[in-house]
């Protein structure tokens, strides 16, 4: 069910130019710093896309 839950809301977001990252608790807990580099690797590149 969560699953579905899920995929409902990233369709429901993506449908209003919205980008869903997910990313599980765990790695959070155990590489922070890495999943902050992450988001902002994907943040830049989202970027970049939109001025071409």
């Amino acid at each position: 069910m969560k699953d579905y839950n899920d995929e409902l809301r990233t369709k429901d977001l993506e449908s209003i130019n919205l980008t869903v990252v997910r990313i599980c608790n765990l790695e959070i807990d155990r590489n922070f710093s890495g999943v902050c580099e992450s988001i902002d690797l994907t943040v830049r590149r989202l970027s970049l896309s939109q001025l071409r």
